[in-house]
């Protein structure tokens, strides 16, 4: 059944799809480059705005403040576009250029028109600014989930061509970006929303003892991993466009940026299922090909491997 507000959402993406092609038509003049990026970004500020809780302020062109050097000798963030502000943090500090790293819970970085470049950039912050924050705890949960949320939102790309495979492409180069810059699951990119396209959500799942112990010896090792992925919406990685998507990719980002903020706030948790349980999430992720794999005394220390081997099937999954 269709709900009324996948039309809701529907409609938002065809007037933010209006408002990309004017900061295109914008990027085209001379000196229009950063106008159309304002205008870009502002059109999905708008976007944030309206779909995300009252008390999740956003700001823009902010510099995070690192808890610890991540080994560049730096006390700061390059410019992040956007910021949602934990409801906690203070108004006093808000429009401040720079932002306590504890009080955003994500961070995007915004492309008019994503290439492999755009994507290189921001999977290379995403991990800088969690090797700059130090661990909230040393549980399983604290060990594999960041302090907050990193992603890229863009309205369209650049494989163009008539052979072009533009969701296969992305999804390479998340991949391939990925294993450069990030050292473990909680420093690799959360998400990716191009507006016109697809969407992608790095999932993490844990095989455990338990869970190994019933799959070939090929599958999983005896003592089980820790895997992560890239998953987009669907699973023809040729289609050139959202056309083939039963919901706009902007209404499976509020979906998932609901499931991931839910980890974090529970009061998110009602949303959360509701997006859920209306094809908004999780459900309509693809399976990847592409999965790195970690020992979990890689990840946890084996001080951490107590919590991990208790674990049941159904809680498995994090996302």
């Amino acid at each position: 059944m269709a709900h009324r507000h996948h039309k809701w959402l529907t409609d938002v993406s065809k007037q933010m799809h209006s408002d990309f092609e004017e900061a295109h038509a914008e990027a085209s003049k001379r000196g229009g480059a950063q106008q159309s990026g304002h205008n870009s970004e502002a059109a999905w500020v708008a976007f944030l705005k309206d779909w995300l809780p009252q008390g999740y302020g956003i700001g823009t062109r902010k510099y995070i403040l690192f808890e610890t050097d991540p080994g560049d000798g730096s006390e700061v963030s390059a410019e992040t576009d956007i910021v949602v502000f934990h409801p906690s943090y203070p108004k006093a500090l808000r429009d401040r250029p720079n932002v306590l790293l504890s009080g955003i819970v994500a961070a995007f970085s915004v492309k008019l028109t994503l290439d492999k470049a755009g994507i290189r950039e921001a999977v290379k912050e995403a991990a800088r600014v969690r090797q700059a924050a130090k661990f909230r705890s040393h549980d399983l949960r604290g060990k594999l989930l960041p302090p907050f949320l990193y992603g890229i939102l863009a309205h369209t790309h650049s494989w163009k061509t008539a052979t072009s495979r533009p969701v296969e492409s992305i999804t390479a180069a998340l991949s391939e970006l990925d294993s450069q810059f990030s050292n473990e699951p909680r420093e690799a990119l959360d998400l990716l929303c191009v507006a016109d396209l697809n969407y992608w959500s790095k999932q993490i799942h844990l095989v455990t003892p338990e869970v190994a112990a019933v799959l070939p010896p090929s599958v999983a090792a005896p003592g089980g991993h820790i895997q992560y992925s890239f998953l987009n919406v669907g699973h023809d990685q040729s289609i050139k466009d959202a056309t083939s998507l039963k919901l706009p990719p902007v209404a499976f980002l509020i979906g998932l940026l609901y499931e991931k903020l839910s980890y974090y706030d529970d009061s998110l948790s009602a949303m959360a299922d509701g997006f859920r349980l209306t094809d908004m999430s999780y459900y309509s992720l693809s399976q990847s090909a592409t999965n790195r794999i970690f020992p979990p005394a890689s990840i946890l220390g084996e001080s951490g491997l107590e919590g991990f081997n208790e674990l049941s099937i159904l809680q498995r999954i994090y996302w």
